[in-house]
């Protein structure tokens, strides 16, 4: 986590122009991960209204002893059914006659939520595309001009190969965070989320069940997830170590094609 404010603190001027376009981003980003719960909220519900569920394999009513349950399950219902008296004039009912409001509202329902879900996520993979290859352009615009500040014992001590790697890897996963990274950190949390709401809202009992598997989930990929930072790691040195050689073979091809 301190790494994680160490890097946020050096980008932070270098994102501060591109403000706009990063919250536009952000914002984008939570429209998608909540559009996920949308569908499957949509689907139920006219699932629901399509094929009513057999009387005999209707679930049955919480005990009226459980307080906590009845509290959620009667906000959860209300809330439904708000939602539902508000979107009735605009769905298809089996057994009520068909208006001319409900075969537009049947037929347009999940493409509506498809398009959003899609140009939602579009739009946040674009609007913070935009803004991470301006900041790195500026990044980059900002270190060749410090380059020729830099002292004569500072490339003695750093080799070819490092700098190169700095400038153009470093950069290019600095790039890769900023575009992907951020996106993912904002709409899979909220998809999360509103996944989560909408389950608990079908079968709240059977979705806190699930959540017994939840830590068996959470093992493997923080285990895997340490695994790959030490990969990475290795990965860098590895390339430094190669661009270092690449340089020196090519800088000194001449010399060795001249004396044979």
């Amino acid at each position: 986590m301190h790494k994680l404010r160490q890097i946020f603190a050096f980008v932070a001027p270098y994102l501060k122009p591109y403000w706009g376009r990063i919250v536009a981003g952000v914002f984008f980003g939570i429209l998608f991960g909540a559009s996920n719960g949308l569908v499957l909220w949509a689907t139920k519900t006219m699932l629901d209204r399509l094929v009513p569920p057999d009387a005999a394999t209707a679930k049955t009513a919480p005990p009226e002893g459980d307080l906590p349950a009845n509290w959620f399950t009667d906000t959860a219902a209300s809330i439904q059914d708000n939602i539902l008296n508000t979107l009735d004039p605009w769905l298809p009912k089996m057994g009520a006659p068909l208006e001319t409001e409900q075969i537009i509202g049947g037929l347009l329902v999940f493409p509506l939520l498809v398009g959003l879900r899609g140009s939602s996520k579009f739009l946040g993979a674009y609007c913070l595309a935009w803004a991470s290859e301006r900041v790195i352009n500026d990044l980059r615009v900002t270190v060749f001009n410090n380059l020729s500040r830099l002292s004569i014992p500072f490339f003695n001590r750093a080799t070819t190969g490092d700098l190169i790697t700095r400038i153009n890897g470093d950069a290019l996963l600095l790039q890769t965070c900023l575009a992907s990274g951020v996106g993912i950190l904002v709409s899979e949390p909220v998809a999360i989320i509103s996944i989560f709401t909408g389950l608990c809202l079908i079968d709240w009992e059977l979705t806190l069940g699930m959540l017994v598997l939840f830590p068996i989930c959470v093992i493997p990929i923080v285990y895997f997830g340490k695994k790959a930072r030490k990969a990475t790691g290795k990965r860098v040195a590895a390339n430094i170590d190669q661009s270092s050689l690449a340089v020196e073979m090519f800088s000194g091809m001449r010399v060795i094609k001249a004396f044979g």
